[in-house]
């Protein structure tokens, strides 16, 4: 957009709003606020407008919004929306809905992605909008509750996404959604159950209505009966399982069933064909259904296949579906006597005899689904157990790995936008996603995540990693242990016991997926794939650094320098650093690190370190890794085991210019921030300066911490072969990867032109991701460029480029098709505090505090 016309839309924004709130103070429609509430609102409102004004003043001088703009929209529209409705939950989805109308615009270019942006902007509007109608008519006394419209909407949205996405993508866009289809039929018997209740209810005497509109509690537990008895020929329905008399699914089922002591003759056998590898138990005790879902018929990798079958029959076997609906039904009885509602359905037919509000309601819906997973988990466990006791603990294995590499973008939201293409994913960014998925399912048994296991509590089913884990364990694995693990492992110790208890189990998994990929791919040596996919290139930026290593396993600690990089023939753990041991056992020996299973911290003594919470900055003077941190001498904690697996190893600092000052810090228990010598490895190379929505290239000569105390980099721009300098007092440095958006318009031409050009002449590695969903990550280098002249601007700009992938295939994209381009090793980042809206600077702070590894202020 041109600068005439953002200056227009910044304008239009401060009189229009000017021109509506002022004089609705003035003619009083609008009274002054009185109450503490809305003296912050309007407070809030206040900030976020001028807020709003800073963003697009650094719109205009930049060309393109900051990187929190959009959050400062959202917040501006909630306050905004919050100010006329009083509806804290139609302000949510208000915000949200209005700023998704400008998402759908920009992400118009991507196939998928698009139409998954279009069926929220649909869903959240319908629901936004009938809150507002529902509160204009209740404000002129034509309705009494007005909520009642919003609540409607809200619990028809899940309809309307059912079927705004049976229209974009078929009936996979419910199969490819793990966990979700059952939830569907529950919520059809329940809305039939409502509108019989209701009707039945309307045409019925006046004095027995209320006893009527009582009995949904038991019409809904009666729902759950027909959901139970008839889920096998509804479920068949609603998603497309077809009766199969292929031989070879017939055989697997038949010889799995038997091997668990079931009968063959009692399941029947369904297929579909759908873009993942899995299968589905369901249907009544006396009526059981299996399916079978894999993209196609012949392919399907049959070990893996019968770990999964045997899973499913262990649901069958253990009544588990039967004992979900008693649980459901009980459920149901407890909200009966508590006279609290069941469903989102009670809003929208009895709103007047509703005890909170709808958002109440959701909340207590997530708490107590906490719990009931937590039996749910405990089903998925005892399922996994039966398969395990049938002989097919490998196989069950296999299967999750597989299943979890078709979700290898998204494995814990469990809707991967690939699924939903019809594009076929190339053989080569399978095998990377399999690769991925194994050193993600790793990652988490080593050292998981609190975001991760958060996630898991509201999830039905037990994380992959703890499942394999079970399935290889020599020693068994309660059921309900398992279904815990979300819980007891955000105690970091706990997951450690956990890792070192089934360490021998871990191998296995490291071994079948080796195994697993060698054979899909037809590898003789995963060293040969590292060398392709240029790992060691990757990382050959750590060559030279030193660390401090701590084995989570052994619990060993040492500090060295890393010498050197080298594979190793595994997918899971295909990375050695050849270390020499500065500090530790066997000093000045060389030693092998395995990163998977080591804590890494980046540190070097002698070097200055700039913590948030110090008043002069600290040199590092020495390493103490068997001294156990303490914060307080006076009062020191008591050495648990669990203290001491956080706390064992001490930085000693000194503060600058006082060599006698002696301040302690902990190594793995608090994030150590980069040390100003950090940025040697950048000396000589290019770095790069973020302006105006896009990145310049610059030199960096040299940087210096002056007399002052004043860090400075001495910085050439490699096109006017000027120097000048850059102090952090100006500007804040990222350490951080690289990804130049391309914006393909007049204001980004030339900024785009000479970033290809640059990766092009110097042949620099890089990611090429496009607009799609489907093999979008394209890692190569660019070899040939073909420019054209814009009709509108008649500026010269980047027309098609073509690429040289890694694994050889040569490539011609179109610009206009291309999202960003990433370079592959990590970056330094400049940007000026005063291009930065306040904002953003303000974010930039929240970051450095949770991250000073990441960001230096």
């Amino acid at each position: 957009m041109k600068k005439r016309n953002q200056m227009i839309v910044l304008l239009t924004f401060i009189l229009g709003t000017l021109s509506i709130i002022l004089p609705l103070f003035l003619f009083q429609v609008i009274s002054l606020p009185a109450k503490p509430l809305d003296i912050a609102l309007w407070a809030g409102f206040g900030i976020m407008w001028i807020v709003m004004i800073n963003e697009g003043l650094n719109w205009i001088k930049n060309g393109k919004r900051s990187e929190w703009s959009d959050l400062v929209v959202i917040i501006f529209l909630f306050i905004t929306v919050y100010l006329v409705s009083k509806n804290l939950f139609n302000s949510f989805i208000g915000a949200f809905s209005i700023y998704l109308i400008f998402g759908v615009y920009e992400m118009k270019d991507y196939e998928i992605l698009n139409k998954v942006v279009l069926i929220t902007v649909i869903t959240y509007n319908m629901i936004f909008f009938a809150g507002i109608i529902g509160d204009i008519l209740e404000a002129n006394e034509i309705i009494e509750n007005g909520s009642v419209w919003g609540d409607t909407a809200f619990s028809l949205s899940f309809w309307v996404m059912l079927i705004l996405g049976f229209a974009f993508f078929g009936r996979k866009y419910l199969v490819v959604f793990r966990f979700m289809s059952p939830t569907y039929l529950t919520l059809a018997v329940y809305l039939i159950a409502w509108g019989l209740i209701t009707t039945v209810a309307k045409l019925g005497p006046q004095d027995l209505e209320e006893m009527i509109m009582n009995s949904i509690y038991f019409a809904l537990i009666i729902s759950n009966v027909i959901i139970y008895v008839f889920s096998g020929p509804l479920l068949d329905l609603l998603m497309g399982y077809k009766k199969t008399d292929d031989p070879r699914l017939v055989k697997i089922v038949e010889e799995t069933a038997i091997k668990m002591k079931m009968d063959p003759k009692k399941i029947k056998i369904r297929y579909a064909k759908y873009p993942i590898l899995n299968a589905m138990a369901y249907g009544a005790f006396f009526n059981m259904h299996m399916a079978i879902i894999s993209p196609e018929i012949d392919t399907i990798p049959e070990d893996e296949l019968k770990g999964v079958v045997a899973h499913e029959l262990g649901h069958l076997k253990g009544l588990h579906t039967f004992w979900l609906n008693i649980i459901s039904s009980l459920q149901i009885l407890i909200f009966y006597f508590l006279k609290w509602p069941v469903t989102m359905y009670d809003y929208t037919f009895a709103p007047d005899s509703q005890p909170f509000p709808l958002w109440v309601f959701l909340l207590l819906n997530v708490v107590m689904s906490v719990f009931i997973y937590i039996f749910v988990r405990d089903f998925e466990a005892h399922a996994d157990k039966a398969a395990r006791d049938a002989g097919y603990a490998h196989e069950l294995a296999k299967g999750l790995y597989n299943l979890e590499s078709f979700y290898a973008t998204s494995h814990e939201i469990g809707l991967d936008a690939t699924l939903l293409s019809n594009e076929i994913e190339t053989e080569n960014n399978k095998m990377l996603n399999y690769i991925s998925t194994a050193s993600y399912l790793n990652k988490n048994l080593i050292n998981p995540k609190k975001g991760t296991l958060l996630s898991n509590l509201i999830n039905s089913h037990p994380p992959s990693y703890h499942r394999i884990m079970a399935s290889y364990n020599e020693t068994p694995i309660s059921c309900m242990r398992e279904s815990l693990m979300p819980f007891t492992f955000l105690k970091k110790y706990k997951a450690n016991q956990f890792l070192i208890e089934t360490e021998q189990a871990r191998q296995k998994y490291i071994q079948m997926t080796t195994e697993k990929v060698k054979k899909r791919f037809k590898i003789t040596d995963v060293k040969d794939v590292l060398t392709i996919l240029k790992k060691k290139e990757e990382l050959s930026f750590k060559i030279g650094q030193t660390y401090v290593y701590q084995n989570l396993i052994t619990k060993k600690r040492i500090f060295g320098r890393i010498e050197d990089i080298e594979y190793v023939d595994s997918i899971t753990e295909p990375i050695r650093y050849k270390v020499k041991v500065l500090q530790g056992d066997k000093t000045k020996e060389y030693i092998t690190i395995n990163p998977s299973q080591n804590l890494e911290v980046s540190v070097n003594i002698g070097e200055i370190y700039p913590y948030r919470k110090e008043e002069s900055l600290l040199r590092l003077k020495e390493i103490r890794l068997e001294e156990v941190y303490q914060k307080s001498e006076k009062k020191p904690k008591k050495e648990t085991p669990s203290y001491l697996f956080l706390n064992t190893g001490v930085l000693v600092f000194e503060r600058l210019g006082d060599h006698e000052s002696e301040v302690k810090k902990p190594i793995f228990n608090e994030i150590v921030p980069k040390s100003y010598q950090y940025i040697e490895q950048f000396k000589e190379k290019d770095i790069f300066m973020k302006e105006k929505g896009s990145f310049k290239r610059l030199l960096l000569e040299n940087y210096e911490l002056n007399e002052n105390k004043e860090f400075v980099l001495q910085l050439k721009d490699p096109e006017s072969n000027s120097t000048f300098e850059a102090k952090k007092e100006n500007y804040i440095f990222k350490y951080s990867e690289l990804y130049f958006p391309i914006h393909n318009d007049e204001t980004s031409f030339e900024s785009e032109r000479k970033f290809v050009q640059h990766l092009q002449e110097q042949q620099i590695r890089c990611y090429v991701i496009l607009k799609k969903a489907v093999n979008a990550e394209i890692d190569a280098i660019i070899t040939k460029i073909e420019f054209k002249i814009d009709e509108k601007s008649e500026i010269e700009q980047i027309h098609k480029i073509w690429v040289k992938s890694i694994f050889e295939e040569e490539m011609e994209l179109e610009i206009s098709k291309i999202d960003v381009i990433g370079l592959i090793s990590p970056n330094l980042i400049l940007q000026k505090k005063s291009n930065i809206s306040g904002f953003s600077n303000l974010i930039n702070k929240i970051i450095q505090w949770r991250h000073p590894e990441k960001i230096l202020i």
